[in-house]
């Protein structure tokens, strides 16, 4: 609803917070960071008011989704395997399955398990995309990867001839909630055992990330070790569980069925849409309409995966219809501490970078548009 190259919307933020122009030059970052805070709380008002007010169309409900599929052929093995994860986490199960019937007939499903202690990342993350883009809360939806140094745009054929494989430029998943399920018991490539048992098949430094970040965005790394203070609280024996709800016209765009690694899927599901030069499917949604449709007529089905590429203009940007729900063991109350107490470091952290740093000299793809950059310098400026 705002747009901050708005002018006149600025000028009139500006005056309900009594942040005269004239005394910009005394300005420092807390003061902007806090004139910030209200602009965000202005817009959550906004969007509540917003979405209270839209009648949400009654979904069809028209096909089955892919884990009833894949429950429907694998769930007495999954039942007989793991029974633990019906006794401990049935509360998470529903959840997700009822989310899956509600969007099945706009959104295709993926899932992503991983280590309680990286996701500090997505958190720190998604902070920092709030404020320097000047919005409110984003809702159901989590940052997977780092957006300020990611692709611009995605293109599978073109990525994959590259003959990259660089992890930040995508992540794994499975088609259903206990997908993989026959190799969870050497710890390979499923999901949900990821989750339960706070397992991830590589190792990852969250603290070399999190001051690598630090590096990338000119912010002082003295606040990563309060950071993962933080993170510390918060441990449990689980880790998190993201469902991955991408509309039925994206997904070819970004998303490609794939065997462990990085190598595409080579053989043949769905043989009118299979590239024999490419070695791979065309097209994912294919395979997952086949998987709803007939799971059984799928060789291999359980332990089919994917992976989801990660570009600005679509899998890192909040306003492309892209859901991503998280799922954790954590104590609510908890939970909504750790937060509250994140988001104070972070603005703090920003709050430096504003009076400490030359918002000119810092990494163009980072200011390049921000509106948090933008802000400060009409603040400061008047322009």
């Amino acid at each position: 609803m705002y747009s901050f190259s708005n002018r006149s919307f600025v000028v009139f933020a500006l005056a309900i917070f009594a942040f005269p122009i004239q005394a910009a030059h005394n300005i420092n970052g807390k003061q902007v960071i806090r004139h910030v805070q209200m602009l965000q709380e202005l817009k959550e008002k906004h969007a509540e008011k917003s979405n209270s007010a839209k009648e949400k169309p009654a979904s069809k409900k028209s096909s089955m989704t892919q884990s009833d599929a894949h429950w429907r052929q694998f769930g007495p093995a999954i039942s007989a395997a793991y029974p633990n994860w019906f006794a401990n986490y049935q509360t998470i199960i529903d959840t997700c399955l009822a989310r899956e019937r509600e969007l099945v007939d706009t959104h295709y499903v993926l899932y992503h398990g991983q280590k309680s202690e990286l996701c500090i990342l997505q958190d720190v993350l998604k902070l920092l995309y709030e404020t320097l883009h000047i919005r409110g809360s984003i809702k159901n939806f989590e940052l997977m990867r780092a957006w300020h140094d990611a692709l611009e745009k995605m293109n599978i054929d073109n990525y994959l001839a590259s003959g990259k494989c660089d992890s930040k430029d995508y992540f794994c998943v499975n088609l259903s909630l206990f997908g993989n399920h026959i190799n969870a018991a050497w710890n390979g490539s499923c999901t949900f055992h990821y989750f339960a048992s706070n397992y991830n098949m590589s190792w990852f430094s969250v603290g070399t990330f999190l001051i690598a970040l630090c590096d990338s965005l000119k912010l002082d790394k003295e606040y990563v070790s309060q950071i993962l203070d933080l993170a510390k609280k918060i441990e449990t024996t689980e880790g998190r569980l993201f469902q991955i709800f991408i509309p039925h016209d994206k997904i070819d765009g970004f998303v490609f069925l794939s065997q462990p690694g990085f190598v595409p899927y080579a053989t043949p599901i769905v043989k009118q849409d299979y590239d024999f030069n490419l070695m791979r499917h065309k097209h994912i949604s294919s395979i997952l309409d086949l998987y709803k449709k007939n799971i059984a007529s799928i060789v291999n089905a359980d332990a089919l995966q994917a992976r989801v590429m990660c570009s600005k203009n679509l899998m890192l940007n909040p306003d492309k219809d892209i859901q991503v729900y998280m799922y954790s063991t954590i104590e609510e109350k908890k939970f909504q501490k750790y937060k509250k107490d994140l988001k104070q470091v972070v603005d703090v952290m920003l709050a430096d970078w504003l009076t400490t740093q030359k918002v000119h000299a810092v990494s163009h793809s980072v200011t390049k548009e921000m509106p948090l950059v933008k802000l400060f310098e009409f603040i400061r400026h008047g322009r």
